[in-house]
């Protein structure tokens, strides 16, 4: 299959309950202070839409917004209660509008169980995604396992708008990208999965995913340079864990293109967002983090998705 301009639209579903659809967006300014995503999901199985968006500010503190709607009266990928899309050209321009009361929250105290009663805080933003890049399309069974990743797509862009929290608005001149994704999302035979998504300039952008799956390592994405997707051949992780919190701390990649090329990434998180979602049978650990990356060359800024797939009581704890 390619990806054409039809794509951009829903999808038939299957019948299975985890069936799932989303289209979601990831911006960073250029200085790195100021970055954010935004993520609408539609379970038509379920009948539900959800809806989900952060703001990483330069405070520790995290901008957090979940939503839920119902699947009738809504028009699925490109609405629901908060957050808003408008495709202006397919495959490459988008508009998104996220204006929602957030929640404050501190990392810390979320994953410990003593955060406060949240602060609500009126924000957003009002972006526009330019297309720096091909859609890349990710391979159909990039896991090995029927009922993972049944089509997807990603693609980087330039990001151009504006920020506002509180009574404050900040503008945007960055880079991101968004990632496109149909199918059923049961993961029985993951262990881990750690996604990189960096962004050093328009020229350079790197959309990693390494894995391990019933006890073997699989890596999939590409690097986009001048334009050009190079897809990758093999990637390493190395990830660096603090003993208390369990938050990522630091990570290194190494990252073999197709075409021989490698790169060599060292990660450092500037804020971590600890997620818990029920999968299946199991808890998905996840651990969206805000983060700086080094080529050796030169600074980037975009996010790195840390999950693990938590089976029964004797994990809890870990």
């Amino acid at each position: 299959m390619t990806i054409s301009e039809i794509d951009e639209l829903q999808h038939l579903p299957s019948d299975d309950w985890l069936w799932r659809e989303s289209l979601h967006f990831s911006f960073h300014d250029v200085s790195g202070k100021l970055g954010g995503l935004a993520t609408i999901g539609v379970l038509p199985n379920q009948k539900r839409v959800e809806g989900f968006a952060a703001i990483f500010p330069s405070a520790p503190s995290i901008l957090l917004y979940r939503t839920e709607d119902p699947t009738e009266g809504k028009t699925g990928l490109f609405s629901v209660r908060g957050i808003g899309y408008d495709m202006l050209a397919p495959l490459q321009r988008w508009h998104l509008v996220v204006n929602a009361d957030f929640s404050q929250v501190e990392p810390e105290q979320l994953i410990s169980g003593t955060q406060v009663p949240e602060a609500k805080v009126p924000a957003g933003f009002d972006l526009t995604f330019d297309a720096r890049s091909p859609a890349y399309q990710f391979p159909v069974l990039s896991w090995g396992l029927p009922k993972v990743a049944a089509q997807r797509f990603e693609q980087t862009g330039r990001m151009k708008g504006t920020v506002f929290i509180g009574g404050k608005t900040f503008p945007v001149n960055g880079l991101g990208f968004r990632d496109h994704f149909w199918g059923s999302r049961d993961w029985p035979g993951l262990s881990e999965v750690v996604a990189v998504h960096a962004q050093f300039s328009s020229r350079l952008t790197v959309n990693a995913v390494w894995g391990i799956e019933q006890g073997q390592r699989t890596a999939a994405g590409y690097v986009s340079r001048d334009g050009v997707n190079i897809p990758i051949r093999d990637v390493e992780v190395d990830i660096e864990v603090d003993p208390l919190s369990s938050f990522p701390r630091a990570a290194r990649a190494e990252v073999t293109m197709a075409d021989g090329g490698r790169l060599r990434l060292h990660a450092v998180p500037r804020s971590v967002l600890p997620l818990l979602l029920r999968q299946g049978e199991g808890e998905l650990h996840g651990y969206e983090c805000s983060t700086c990356f080094d080529d050796g060359r030169q600074i980037g800024y975009g996010t790195m998705e840390v999950t693990r797939l938590m089976r029964g009581a004797q994990d809890s704890g870990d």
